[in-house]
């Protein structure tokens, strides 16, 4: 399955673009160009979803076994 997140770029004074992904907190990195923000961009996305599915699993109730 897919899921499509929207992501913020924007160009620095330097040229390098600042990429942030609003429905993910603190999803923020950069890149030296369009192409190479665009690649860092979907690697901090796939981490930040990581991150949230390890936080899930630790919180979510455990299932008990009745014998």
């Amino acid at each position: 399955m897919r899921y499509l997140y929207p992501a913020i770029f924007k160009t620095l004074e330097n040229g390098d673009y600042f990429i942030s992904a609003p429905d993910l907190p603190g999803c923020l990195t950069e890149g030296k160009n369009l192409l190479n923000a665009l690649d860092i961009a979907k690697d901090a996305i796939s981490v930040a979803l990581r991150r949230l599915e390890i936080i899930t699993s630790l919180f979510s109730p455990r299932q008990t076994l009745r014998i």
